[in-house]
């Protein structure tokens, strides 16, 4: 990594709302708002209502580093869904992420 083309940021405490959402090609294609933290239980029920009823084969999921992400629940649930993953996704990563999208 080019440390010439990253941008750092700091984390501290305020308000906060969190969403979920994905880029299918064609644009975004679902945007929830999440009450409370994401945690394993929490990311594979987003995934079950909102990302599998439109995942198409041969599609990709791509996430990043997150603990709910990367659980052994959550690559289970993903295996038994015959979801692929793009593996080795680092969080915060300058490349391609969905906050620059």
């Amino acid at each position: 990594m080019d440390l010439r083309f990253t941008l750092f940021s700091e984390k501290f405490g305020g308000g906060k709302i969190i969403v979920w959402g994905y880029i299918q090609y064609g644009g975004v294609r679902e945007i929830c708002r999440v009450e409370g933290n994401i945690n394993t239980l929490k990311y594979q029920e987003i995934l079950a209502t909102s990302y599998i009823p439109n995942h198409k084969r041969g599609q990709i999921l791509q996430q990043d580093g997150a603990p709910s992400h990367t659980s052994i629940s959550t690559s289970k649930f993903l295996k038994v869904k015959k979801i692929k993953v793009l593996q080795d996704w680092p969080a915060q990563s300058p490349d391609m992420n969905i906050e620059h999208m």
